[in-house]
């Protein structure tokens, strides 16, 4: 991460100057800035990146360039724009090696590092391309610049915050870098890599064994997993939406002090803001309007929602459990509010809810990072005492 960081900062340095000595009047240009500041930091991370960005690019425009023309309906537009995930789906029936080996000789493509982060970004990459197929459905032709630009921004690029077109669209970008943004930016930045570089190294490196052991030691371990993991978003957060003030451009915040959450309803409107946003306009409304039933929605949209961060059993078994537990939620609000508890009770419910939510979240989130699912299954098992 250091190396990265680095570069992220170098190019920093050197492109804000000359983004900023353009005029706002030529907003294409400052776009096309954008795009090669882009294409430069992801191009240093990996080529492997560009070439499936490109891919996305052709989907998009198979897609609006016979709905533009008049040859397909809206709605079908809209219906082929879920081809946008088919490239996950692939690299996970092929394996990702696989598939780097279509554009590398063996002796690049075989390093497990090179063809790892050759997919950094790949999920958030076809949701934005749906993003952006659908807003060109609803308010018709985007400007290119602007679609490549909410492509390939190399702050959100990687993990969000995930949204389409309209940061970059005109009059969305500032004219020029106030003071108040340049402060807000460099503050957020600097977090960011303090929460990357410092906070988390600290975390995951302290020796758990030295305090615990059995069951309480992998407890503690599962706990620290899930605190690593929102370290890493909510660091990466910090770095994005910092460095895209820097650039007169404002990303939606991402998370809203999601350890705070008191019910795994609430923890959804805290954690991964943007994707919440996704899930809700994309999957769950409709499929409420389908069905008439929010919880059989819940459910759905939250087993797409595990397929899509990895095509396999643990993340499958994830979607399932959130799914299981928001439709439960729902059901259990409805009659503890009608139970009309006292404040103390209320009170013992909210820290044990609270306790609760985090749990289950960070023993599912074990879950689904295990290598497979007889790990993830042996690490349940350890965590009620069956474990060796």
């Amino acid at each position: 991460m250091i190396a990265p960081t680095a570069v992220l900062i170098f190019l920093i340095l050197v492109f804000l100057p000359i983004y900023w000595t353009i005029p706002s009047r030529y907003h294409t240009l400052r776009l096309t800035t954008l795009v090669c500041l882009s294409t430069v930091f992801l191009l240093a991370l990996n080529p492997l990146i560009l070439y499936l960005t490109f891919f996305f690019i052709m989907i998009i425009g198979a897609v609006v360039t016979p709905f533009l023309g008049g040859w397909i309906s809206a709605q079908t537009a809209r219906n082929l724009s879920w081809v946008c995930f088919v490239p996950i789906v692939g690299v996970e029936v092929f394996d990702r090696q696989t598939v780097a080996s279509w554009f590398f000789p063996p002796d690049v493509s075989d390093f497990p590092a090179f063809y790892s982060l050759g997919f950094l970004g790949l999920s958030y990459s076809a949701i934005r391309s749906f993003i952006i197929i659908r807003e060109i459905v609803g308010r018709g032709p985007i400007a290119p610049a602007e679609i490549v630009a909410a492509l390939l921004f190399f702050p959100s690029f990687v993990a969000g915050p995930l949204v389409g077109t309209k940061p970059y669209a005109g009059g969305a970008i500032a004219d020029s870098l106030e003071l108040s943004a340049l402060v807000q930016g460099g503050s957020r930045i600097g977090w960011g890599i303090a929460v990357f570089l410092v906070l988390k190294p600290d975390v995951s490196n302290f020796d758990l064994s030295s305090i615990a052991s059995g069951t309480t030691l992998a407890w503690l371990s599962v706990y620290r997993r899930f605190l690593c993991l929102y370290m890493d978003f909510t660091g990466y957060t910090e770095l994005a939406i910092g460095t895209a003030l820097l650039f007169g451009v404002r990303l939606p915040e991402n998370f809203r002090y999601a350890l705070m959450a008191k019910s795994i309803q609430d923890f959804w409107q805290r954690w991964h803001l943007s994707l919440g946003a996704f899930i809700s306009t994309y999957l769950f409304k409709p499929l409420v309007r389908d069905f008439g039933r929010p919880r059989v929605a819940t459910f759905m949209a939250f087993v797409f929602i595990g397929l899509w961060h990895s095509f396999n059993w643990n993340y499958l078994i994830w979607g399932i459990a959130h799914g299981g537990a928001l439709a439960l939620c729902m059901t259990a609000k409805r009659y503890y509010d009608a139970v009309s508890p006292s404040r103390l009770l209320d009170n013992v419910a909210t820290v044990g809810s609270w306790f609760a939510t985090l749990s289950f979240v960070a023993v599912m989130s074990a879950f689904a990072t295990a290598s497979d699912l007889a790990s993830g299954l042996e690490m349940l098992k350890t965590l009620v005492g069956l474990g060796p």
